[in-house]
This record gives structure tokens, C-alpha cells and sequence, in this order.
């Protein structure tokens, strides 16, 4: 019963031992809602195509300390966690999501107000070869991700947000 209140304000991604406990997938919902009580202070820094591409690659870069960090912090404040618990919660918390946020600021920036941009024109002239690639990297990206310190997060950010682009020239 004590994980309800957790579930209840989103914040049951703050514990390794409530992620979806009681909502099924509720360490998503829970990570969205913190990232939009943050969103205010992140439109105030990523403000132009260079701060969103600045927080991505910060993010991308950042990956890995986060996730040391979530070790870290659960094996010291939370001792009883299993080695399941603390693995998912590793993977699960905001700081280790944020590069999946940050895409999203990336792509806004780089396709707002910008039909005629350079990297649109490209990708128009080049949009056979760019879906062919965006296809193919699917079995690289999901090997890559398996066999690289860098967790499978910044692999499909960087897909979907090449996805996206595509999409918004077709």
C-alpha cells in the first residue's frame, strides 16, 4: 500500500521498488511528468538549434555517469534492492531518459519554421537513399546497442530522431 502515494504524485520513479507496481509501464509515466515539471527551466536554457544540439550531445555524453550514479545511489540508499530492481531502475530513471527528451528539443529546433532550410533540401534530394539507410540501421542499431557501453537510449534517439526528419520532409 505504501507504493500508492508514489504512483499517486508520479514520483515512482524517485524508488527502485515502485517503478509499476501499480500502474503497468507507470516508470514511463512517472519519468514524463517530472520531465514537465522541468520543461519551464528547459525552455528557458535550450532555447536555439545549438542549445538543443549542446543538451543532446550533453546527454549523450552523460549517459554513462547517470548511470553509474543510479548504481550508486541505489546500493547505498536503497541496500535490499536486487540486482533486477537496481538494473531497472538504472535504465528506467529521468536522468538516464533525458537523451530521449533531449532528441525531441533537437528535432523541434532543427524543423521549426524551416521549409526551406538546408537540411531539409537534402533530405529531400536524398530521401531514397536516407530511408534506405534509416531501414537498414534498425538490425545495426539493436546489435550495436548490445555490444557498446553506450545504453541503447542514445542509439534510438538518434534514429528516431533521423525517423523524424524524414517524416517531416515526406
Amino acid at each position: 500500500i505504501w507504493h500508492y502515494p508514489f504512483h499517486l504524485f508520479f514520483l515512482n520513479m524517485t524508488n527502485p521498488f515502485t517503478p509499476s507496481t501499480v500502474v503497468p509501464g507507470g516508470w514511463s509515466i512517472s519519468n514524463e511528468m517530472i520531465f514537465y515539471a522541468l520543461v519551464p527551466a528547459l525552455y528557458f536554457v535550450v532555447r536555439t538549434l545549438k542549445g538543443a544540439l549542446a543538451f543532446f550531445a550533453l546527454m549523450i555524453v552523460a549517459s554513462p555517469f547517470f548511470a553509474e550514479l543510479a548504481v550508486y545511489l541505489t546500493q547505498s540508499a536503497f541496500t535490499s534492492a536486487s540486482p533486477r530492481e537496481t538494473a531497472q531502475f538504472v535504465y528506467r530513471w529521468l536522468p538516464n531518459q533525458l537523451v530521449c527528451f533531449a532528441s525531441g528539443f533537437l528535432l523541434f529546433h532543427l524543423l521549426k519554421d524551416r521549409d526551406d532550410s538546408r537540411l531539409l533540401v537534402f533530405v529531400r534530394r536524398h530521401r531514397a537513399a536516407i530511408a534506405a539507410g534509416l531501414l537498414s540501421a534498425i538490425p545495426v542499431i539493436a546489435f550495436a546497442s548490445m555490444k557498446t557501453p553506450i545504453d541503447k537510449n542514445v542509439f534510438w534517439s538518434a534514429w528516431f530522431l533521423a525517423l523524424g526528419i524524414a517524416l517531416r520532409v515526406h
